[in-house]
C-alpha cells in the first residue's frame, strides 16, 4: 500500500550471543570515533554518524531503568554495556565481527548495531550476568520484551514440552529458539511476571535435560512444563511484554497537537487506553506511525508512511484495552482523537464528518469484522484533477466509492480511479477471516 512503511525493522532469523560472537573477524573495525559515557552504558559511533547524538544515552538509562525493575535482575558494582552503533548495514556487515545474516549480536554485555536503540540486543546484553539457559529462554526473552513476539504468530511451534530445552540457535537452527521463545516466553511473562521468570533463568544450565527444566518449572511456577507450553500453544499468538513502551508518557486522545521530534535515532512510545470499544483517529504531518499492544489486544500490523505531503489520517477501531502509538522521532506534529465516529462508522447515515477528514492527502482505515460494512464520507481531493484511489490489504476486503447512502451508482476504487464528485461515501467490506480489514485512500 502505498501509504505503509517499515517502521519498526523487524528481527532476522539469527540473532547470536556470546557463542556465536566469540570470534572477532578480521576485518572487525569497530565505532570508535565518537564515545558517550552514562552511568550503565560506553556508547560508540563512527565520526560520521548522523543518526544518533548524546541525548540516546538518556533513552538507554531510562530503557535499562524499566527493564531492570520488571525483571529484578542484578548488575555488577561498575559494569557498563558497551555500545557500538554502526553507520549502516554495510558498515555493521564489513566492520562487525556478527554472523553475516544477523541483524545485530550481543557477545556478553558488549551489543553491535545499525540501530540507535536496539531493545532486543539490549535483553541480552543486560541478562548476561545472569546465567546461559537454554536458548528458548535467552531469544525468547530477548523477542518478547523487544515487543516483537507477533512477528511469530505464524509459526505456532510443533515441539513437545520435552524437546524445549535442547533447542539450538545459531548456525545450526536459526528459527526455532525464537518461534518457540516467543510462545513460551510471552506466555510466562505475560501471566506470571518478570520475577518468576528470572528465577528460572538463573537456575538452569544451557543444556538442561527435559526432566530437569520440568522440575524448574514446578519449583517456582508450581505447574508442570506440560501443561505451561500446552496453554501457551492454546493461544492464538504469541504474546507480546512490551515493558517499556507501555511505561512512556501517555498519548492524549483529546486534540492535543504532540511534536513528534523525539530523540535523535530513536522511535517513541505513547501509551493510551479504551475504557470501550472505540473509533479513534490519529494524524501525523511528518513521522511514521504503527500501533502495538500492553497487554492481550489485538491491533493491525501495517506502520504507515507519515512523510508524505499533505499529511497522513489513520483511522482504527479498537476493541477496549491499552496500545501505544509508535512513531518515528521526526520533527512534526500528531494529533490523537478518542471518537471518530462520525467519520468512520458501520451505519452510513452516520458517517458524515468529512470535515475532519478533508485536510489530508493520505488516509488509511483499520476495521474489524464486527460489522461486514463500514462506511467513510468521500473528502475532496487535495488537487483539482484529483482522482481517489482505494487499496485494501490481501484477503477478501474490498471497497466501493457509492454516490450516496443507498445510492445504486457505485464505482470500483481498487480498479481505476474514482472522479470526486459531493456526496459521494466510500462502501468498505470486511474480511472475516482477518482481525483487521485496512485500506489505504490516496489522490495521486
Amino acid at each position: 500500500m502505498p501509504i505503509r512503511s517499515t517502521i519498526c525493522r523487524t528481527l532476522v532469523a539469527a540473532t547470536w550471543l556470546l557463542t556465536a560472537c566469540g570470534n572477532t573477524s578480521p576485518n572487525a573495525d569497530f565505532p570508535s570515533g565518537r564515545t558517550w559515557s552514562s552511568a550503565h552504558f560506553e556508547y560508540h559511533t563512527r565520526t560520521t554518524e548522523a543518526d544518533a547524538c548524546p541525548d540516546v544515552l538518556n533513552v538507554l538509562e531510562e530503557h535499562f531503568t524499566t527493564l531492570q525493575a520488571y525483571l529484578g535482575f542484578a548488575w555488577p558494582a561498575g559494569s557498563k554495556v558497551t555500545y557500538y552503533k554502526f553507520t549502516d548495514a554495510a558498515d555493521f556487515a564489513a566492520h562487525g565481527h556478527c554472523p553475516a545474516d544477523a541483524g545485530g549480536c550481543a557477545p556478553g554485555t558488549t551489543v553491535e548495531s545499525t540501530q540507535a536503540l536496539d531493545t532486543h540486543e539490549l535483553v541480552h546484553a543486560y541478562l548476561a550476568p545472569s546465567g546461559a539457559p537454554p536458548w528458548v529462554f535467552v531469544e525468547g526473552v530477548a523477542v518478547a520484551l523487544s515487543c516483537t513476539g507477533h512477528n511469530y504468530k505464524n509459526q505456532k511451534p510443533t515441539l513437545s514440552w520435552d524437546q524445549l530445552a535442547s533447542v539450538q540457535s545459531g548456525a545450526v537452527d536459526p528459527v526455532t529458539a525464537y518461534s518457540a521463545g516467543a510462545w513460551l516466553v510471552g506466555y510466562l511473562l505475560a501471566v506470571h511476571g518478570g520475577g518468576p521468570f528470572l528465577q528460572v533463568y538463573e537456575s538452569l544450565p544451557r543444556n538442561p535435560s527435559g526432566s530437569e527444566m520440568d522440575a524448574a518449572f514446578t519449583r517456582v511456577y508450581g505447574q508442570s512444563l506440560a501443561d505451561i507450553w500446552a496453554a501457551a500453544l492454546a493461544e492464538d499468538q504469541p504474546r507480546n511484554t512490551c515493558a517499556w513502551q507501555c511505561s512512556r508518557p501517555p498519548l492524549a486522545l483529546d486534540g492535543t497537537a504532540v511534536d513528534s521530534t523525539g530523540v535523535c535515532g530513536v522511535d517513541m512510545a505513547r501509551p493510551f487506553s479504551l475504557a470501550a470499544p472505540a473509533t479513534i483517529s490519529i494524524s501525523t504531518t511528518a513521522a511514521d506511525i504503527s500501533l502495538g499492544p500492553c497487554g492481550p489486544a489485538a491491533v493491525p500490523g501495517a506502520g504507515l508512511n507519515g512523510g508524505l505531503a499533505g499529511g497522513l489520517l489513520a483511522l482504527y477501531h479498537l476493541e477496549a484495552g491499552s496500545y501505544f502509538l509508535s512513531h518515528s522521532s521526526t520533527t512534526g506534529m500528531i494529533v490523537g482523537n478518542a471518537d471518530a465516529s462520525l467519520a468512520l462508522n458501520p451505519a452510513c447515515d452516520q458517517a458524515n464528518d468529512i470535515a475532519a477528514l478533508s485536510p489530508f492527502s493520505s488516509i488509511y482505515v483499520a476495521v474489524p469484522p464486527t460489522s461486514s460494512e463500514w462506511y467513510l464520507p468521500v473528502p475532496p481531493p487535495p488537487n483539482v484533477n484529483g482522482r481517489l484511489v482505494v487499496i485494501p490489504n490481501a484477503g477478501t476486503s474490498s471497497a466501493m466509492v457509492c454516490s450516496s447512502c443507498g445510492g445504486t451508482l457505485c464505482s470500483d476504487p481498487t480498479v481505476q480511479a474514482v472522479a470526486w464528485t459531493n456526496g459521494q461515501t466510500l462502501l468498505m467490506h470486511t474480511d472475516p477471516t482477518q482481525t483487521f480489514s485496512e485500506f489505504s485512500l490516496s489522490w495521486p
